[in-house]
């Protein structure tokens, strides 16, 4: 059973109501991130075959206190570093990668063997030498370790390994321990070299911590290497996803009410001037002019009269009371 239009258009609009106010407090609610003032620290150190290792720092800072020249002279910048700086409306983001390649490093080691040791401090505020607001701290710090055809077997608690065919990567997800260690080996080619591990630079090397533990491989595969802080927050992506299923909700509600409207408005005008059949369904009445001589249709005169091509005036008999037509074809009688 149908329901009337106008019906259906208060149930259109009640429904279109409810899910606007489902999703108006999230599409209009501030990202979290707009009003925290957090700071977000991710390091990678990254090893290769022939020795050489790879550090990057990244800080992501909600407060924007960090800033393109800031960046720059951040005391972990070497001449030869690539200094990459962005920013967004809710954060500012530096991230500084650095090529040690002189066989000597602040955080691995690699004998001839090419057994590898692993220590390094987290950065804290502090070492960026930089003034934030009070309110501001540190809440997601990550450290990884990887290397290609690098085997970890050892690490400080709370490291989680993942393993792949070629390489190792052991990460930690906001340690406490301030200072990080590792151990294990690297399969060497024909371009290694060993590797000290000392400060350089002015980056000072950490002492080489001894709470080390047996690692065991992690079911949950750590980010990758290029991933870390580069993404943007999931808040900021619901908020604009949000404003834009917002509009489209209510470019739909106002079509489909518009729909509805012109279909009930074409409904009353039929109903207000009632039925009517229109002109080419309309059966046609005969006219005067329309009733025409059937050709081949003759009269009861015209059945008896006698033709006048074939009776001549010798050959008829005017003791013949009723005339007709006659044969030509049977001879005449005497």
């Amino acid at each position: 059973m149908h329901l009337p239009l106008h019906r259906h258009t208060r149930a259109l609009v009640l429904a279109c109501a409810c899910a606007l106010t489902l999703f108006l407090p999230i599409a209009g609610a501030q990202p979290a991130h707009a009003l925290d003032k957090d700071i977000r620290i991710n390091e990678d150190v990254r090893i290769v075959r022939d020795g050489r290792t790879q550090y990057r720092l990244t800080v992501t800072d909600e407060s924007q206190t960090i800033t393109e020249d800031t960046c720059t002279a951040l005391p972990f910048v070497q001449e030869w570093s690539i200094v990459d700086f962005s920013t967004s409306k809710y954060y500012s983001r530096c991230e500084i990668t650095t090529d040690f390649n002189r066989h000597v490093n602040p955080y691995i080691g690699v004998d001839s063997n090419g057994n590898v040791t692993f220590a390094a401090k987290q950065v804290t505020l502090d070492d960026l030498g930089l003034t934030f607001p009070n309110d501001v701290s540190i809440t997601s710090r990550r450290f990884s370790l990887s290397g290609t055809y690098f085997r970890g077997t050892k690490a400080t608690p709370g490291a989680a390994l993942d393993r792949s065919e070629y390489s190792d990567t052991v990460t930690w997800e906001n340690a406490p321990a301030l200072v990080l260690g590792a151990e294990g080996a690297l399969e060497q080619n024909d371009y290694f070299r060993t590797q000290e591990r000392k400060e350089y630079k002015g980056i000072a090397a950490a002492n080489m911590p001894t709470d080390l533990q047996a690692l065991q491989t992690s079911s949950s595969p750590s980010p990758t290497w290029r991933a870390t802080g580069a993404l943007p927050t999931p808040s900021l992506l619901t908020s604009s996803i949000g404003k834009y299923f917002m509009f489209g909700i209510i470019v739909i509600v106002f079509g489909a009410i518009g729909l509805v409207r012109r279909a009930n408005k074409k409904r009353r005008a039929q109903e207000s001037s009632g039925f009517v059949i229109p002109t080419a369904y309309q059966q046609s009445m005969p006219t005067s002019a329309s009733q025409t001589k059937n050709p081949f249709a003759l009269s009861a005169d015209e059945v008896f009269a006698p033709s006048a091509e074939h009776s001549t005036p010798s050959t008829v008999d005017p003791s013949s009371s009723t005339q007709g037509p006659t044969n030509p074809y049977v001879p005449p009688s005497n």
